[in-house]
């Protein structure tokens, strides 16, 4: 939905994840079921003018409980910048930071659910370039979304750069897959955060490994 002079725009995008799981195990017992893994609700666009751009995701979980995922508003500021503020995803792990719309397999891997920080609050500023994307992240720290500013979060930081070569766009290297017939190309990333491994369990599906602190 667009206002006549291109200012205001507003995009819906829906989003359904349902499956069959069967589990057998040696010294389990067995059990099998259908869930809805993700069930999501997504507005996005922009406000007063195309470079004022924001995106907010609700999501319903297994649980049937509903959470916000990402409520922020950034502007895009000429020559490859920008900067948002809000709550989004965190840019450590590139199979994180891409879309489960866009994902190669059924679910991420236990290592993704060991590291990443899941959605966070703070902003994030960046630049991007034909080949070159450098972006940094100041957040409140590993699943610290949704909570209040006086909580239990801390100051983190995520700095990301990624590499492109080939003919494939930054757009096409948004997947971690790619349909037959499209450009060829490759991306190269280098990240660090500062990450506080307090240990604990870390869910993978219907398994529960222990992190160590």
């Amino acid at each position: 939905i667009t206002s006549a002079d291109g200012n205001w725009k507003v995009k819906i995008n829906g989003q359904i994840q349902a499956r069959w799981l069967q589990n057998e195990a040696t010294g389990q017992a067995d059990n099998r079921g259908t869930e809805l893994r993700r069930t999501k609700v997504i507005f996005s666009g922009h406000v007063l003018n195309p470079s004022w751009k924001y995106k907010i995701s609700t999501t319903w979980g297994r649980d049937g409980h509903s959470n916000t995922e990402d409520a922020w508003i950034g502007q895009t500021l000429g020559d490859g910048y920008w900067f948002k503020f809000g709550q989004f995803k965190s840019g450590f792990l590139r199979e994180h930071a891409v879309s489960s719309g866009k994902q190669l397999g059924v679910e991420r891997s236990m290592l993704n659910n060991a590291f990443t920080y899941w959605w966070t609050q703070g902003f994030e500023i960046g630049t991007a370039g034909d080949d070159i994307k450098l972006y940094t992240q100041f957040n409140d720290g590993p699943g610290n979304s949704n909570t209040a500013s006086l909580g239990s979060a801390f100051d983190a930081w995520i700095v990301r750069a990624e590499f492109r070569s080939g003919d494939a766009s930054w757009g096409d290297l948004g997947y971690l897959t790619s349909m037959n017939g499209s450009s060829e190309g490759m991306l190269l990333g280098v990240a660090y955060q500062t990450y506080e491994n307090e240990g604990g369990e870390v869910e993978y599906g219907n398994v529960e490994a222990e992190k160590s602190s």
